[in-house]
């Protein structure tokens, strides 16, 4: 009797989602025990038979829900969805007002039909876990979406302030590359005329150390030929003040001069009157 109570129950369950996938086998071994452990409590009770008929209704209860909450940890272990878990409730309770609509078209007893009714107490539990599950995970999609979206408006942030700082820094190198420098104005010497008057030899061709190479990086380069051009114009300038000085001294000295030679073109041409003169006198005397 307990096997074919067992297979019965299973029959009537298989409207249960789990039972679609072929994982009743979990659930014999339960039900054979509870069902057998059932017997042997009727058994002890008395040899009175005669609500065995309520004993027997009583028992299938016991085990169809035995059976529900079986299915229900299958249901969690397959990690069915929300929507297919809905699916087949529903399926099971549209099943359930079938055959309770059936039973009232057939003058079905009372008790029957009751029975029948409470068939459809574990699934309307299954919906109202389902809705509080369903709830649950919609308010930790919100969670995750609000984080998600801050994430996301932390990273466009993040991406404005990049693309500013990309603008600022081209708009830099634009202004560094058009800026009108007053080196490239200098008239600076050639490299060649560089090494030649400064006495530096180039890098690949240095014999000693006494003389620093020219260097290969531009940026020295253009540093030492400045440098150079700096120290030769400063070099100039106290060339140009010592010949300055000379010059002051020598127009000086000329001017002295000139004036030396001016007072004594005065006095030769005075003498060349006085001369006159006399050789005018001498010629008289004659």
């Amino acid at each position: 009797m307990t096997s074919s109570l067992v297979d019965e129950l299973l029959i009537v369950n298989m409207e249960h989602p789990i039972a679609l996938f072929g994982r009743s086998k979990r659930v014999r071994p339960a039900l054979e025990w509870i069902a057998l452990s059932y017997d042997g409590q009727t058994a002890e009770a008395g040899p009175d038979r005669e609500h065995a008929a309520g004993e027997r209704k009583a028992r299938k209860e016991l085990l169809r829900g035995v059976v529900h909450f079986e299915f229900v940890k299958m249901a969690a272990d397959a990690a069915l969805s929300y929507q297919e878990t809905l699916e087949y409730t529903v399926q099971a309770l549209q099943a359930i007002a079938d055959a309770l609509h059936s039973q009232a078209r057939s003058a079905a007893p009372a008790s029957e039909q009751e029975s029948t009714l409470k068939r459809a107490l574990p699934h309307f539990a299954t919906l109202k876990s389902v809705n509080r599950a369903a709830s649950e995970n919609v308010q930790e999609c919100k969670a995750r979406s609000a984080e998600a979206r801050s994430l996301v408006d932390e990273a466009f942030m993040g991406l404005q302030n990049l693309k500013y700082e990309k603008e600022f820094l081209e708009r830099e190198i634009r202004s560094c590359k058009d800026y009108d420098s007053q080196f490239d104005r200098l008239e600076l010497h050639t490299v060649d005329d560089f090494a030649r008057l400064s006495g530096a030899p180039k890098a690949e061709s240095m014999d000693t150390d006494e003389t620093k190479p020219i260097p290969d990086d531009p940026h020295e380069l253009m540093l030492a030929r400045l440098h150079f051009e700096l120290s030769e114009r400063q070099r100039l300038e106290r060339e140009k003040k010592t010949l300055l000085s000379q010059k002051v001294t020598l127009t000086k000295s000329n001017d002295e001069k000139r004036a030396k030679l001016e007072a004594l073109e005065k006095k030769l041409e005075e003498f060349v009157e006085s001369a006159k003169v006399i050789q005018s006198n001498l010629a008289q005397v004659q």
